[in-house]
């Protein structure tokens, strides 16, 4: 499985503008979802979130060979999950992580990033918006 090093993992970063808007660190274009594909479905993207507040997301998960501790590098994580996001709008978030398998507390810390910066989108367990799915923070 591969892993990022520090160069690879910043082509990956995003982060809210402040309008609410999620960009990449790149080049401040306006991150998409919708042609995104992970091992739960299509439309999302898989991410993770460091300990101060950096996000990493990926429209592409390959599995046995691109997972979330791929886009970590191998390091913990605050948050982990999907993301789904239609022109830079956040719609929803889970905790569909099977390498890390984050917890509300975990989700928790992303639901507070995401407050800081102005947006409120709700986040889901693992399931996400399907049926069987909790909404942990709305």
């Amino acid at each position: 499985m591969r892993r990022l090093n520090d160069a690879e993992r910043e082509a990956h970063r995003v982060f809210i503008d402040g309008q609410g808007n999620l960009r990449r660190a790149r080049d401040g274009s306006l991150y998409d979802t919708q042609q995104g594909t992970s091992a739960w479905g299509g439309g999302r993207a898989i991410f993770v979130m460091d300990g101060r507040g950096n996000i990493y997301a990926s429209n592409h998960h390959a599995p046995g060979q691109f997972h979330h501790s791929s886009l970590a590098g191998g390091h913990p994580v605050a948050a982990a999950g999907e993301l789904s996001v239609t022109n830079g709008r956040v719609n929803y978030a889970t905790a569909a992580s099977g390498h890390y398998q984050p917890g509300p507390e975990h989700m928790s810390n992303l639901a507070q990033e995401f407050g800081r910066n102005g947006i409120r989108p709700p986040i889901w367990d693992f399931r996400g918006p399907h049926p069987g799915g909790r909404p942990l923070f709305a």
